[in-house]
């Protein structure tokens, strides 16, 4: 049995590293270790996509240990991946929403096709927070956002940093790792050059390039489909 700790790690991390475990092959069995009740539920939900058998043991009075074997029944075709070298896109089975809110099937759309949905998105981060609540609630949603991102099957083409959302490209976020997956996935990253001077982090920026308002400007009007966050 592997056993992945997935203790203090906010939605969506348990998921998806559990996902990637179930993926290899050599994993029949795997014992994930959290603290919180949305975890359990999205891992029961793992569990029910894939058709194995789910074993849940409270551990504390918030811990958990879920344990997820697969069977001879269980399917992997609900979340398999397989990464595309040098493009950041994925193939394989997983339902993508289109704009119109229907699913895309990526085994059906040919590959140019799917460049061409990724090349029409950009998502603009005007906060280091997501939302305007309690600003620690908002930091780690944010991040679990970003990192979701970075783990979908089609990622966009662009992500542009503005406001305080410069600053989570600061030396001392902790999102820096996640996005500069993103950016060797294919995701072009901008950051507001008025933002980084007047936060005072130009020179720790690392990930992503610093531009203008022209070019950000230009990057939205070229976009069908612009996410604001």
């Amino acid at each position: 049995m592997k056993f992945l700790d997935m203790s203090g790690k906010p939605c969506p991390m348990p998921f998806i590293e559990a996902r990637k475990l179930l993926l290899e092959p050599k994993t029949t069995e795997l014992c994930i270790r959290v603290d919180n009740s949305t975890a359990v539920f999205n891992l029961t939900r793992l569990a029910d996509s894939i058709k194995a058998e789910l074993q849940i043991d409270e551990t504390g009075e918030c811990d958990f240990n879920v344990i997820i074997r697969k069977t001879g029944q269980s399917d992997l075709s609900a979340i398999i991946f397989e990464q595309e070298t040098n493009t950041g896109m994925y193939t394989g089975s997983a339902n993508i929403g289109s704009d119109a809110g229907a699913d895309i099937d990526t085994d059906m759309v040919p590959d140019n096709d799917l460049k061409s949905i990724k090349e029409k998105t950009a998502v603009i981060i005007s906060s280091r927070q997501y939302g305007s609540g309690p600003e620690d609630l908002g930091l780690k949603l944010m991040k679990g956002f970003i990192y979701a991102l970075a783990h979908q099957s089609l990622l966009p083409a662009h992500i542009i940093f503005l406001n305080s959302g410069a600053l989570l490209l600061a030396e001392d976020s902790n999102t820096i790792e996640i996005l500069r997956l993103l950016e060797q996935k294919g995701t072009t990253i901008y950051i507001c050059g008025v933002c980084a001077d007047y936060f005072g982090i130009r020179e720790q920026i690392t990930v992503g390039t610093i531009t203008d308002m022209q070019r950000i400007v230009e990057v939205m009007m070229l976009s069908d489909n612009v996410i604001n966050i």
